[in-house]
């Protein structure tokens, strides 16, 4: 898959919040890589593949515990650096 992002545009880094995800998470990764230099998924313990499907993208895995989804999108720190951030949910 290719990045369609021009190379003078900002960064942007995608940070996406996970638990068990999927049945969905690969549509959801679809889209968001053309258009981001770095995916993160902050995943929480999930039970199914999601961990795979996330890497198989290129995805920088984080894990934590669930602390339910408000506490995890807004307290979970993140690697992403760039100016430029997109939250995604799948």
């Amino acid at each position: 898959m290719t990045n369609l992002r021009p190379a003078s545009a900002p960064k942007l880094d995608a940070k996406l919040v996970a638990h068990s995800e999927a049945h969905c998470l690969e549509q959801c990764l679809r889209s968001i890589f053309p258009i981001a230099d770095k995916t993160f998924a902050i995943d929480s313990r999930s039970t199914d593949n999601t961990v795979a499907i996330a890497r198989s993208f290129g995805a920088y895995v984080e894990a934590s515990n669930w602390p339910g989804f408000g506490g995890q999108k807004v307290a979970r720190p993140c690697r992403a650096r760039a100016r430029r951030k997109l939250g995604a949910e799948p």
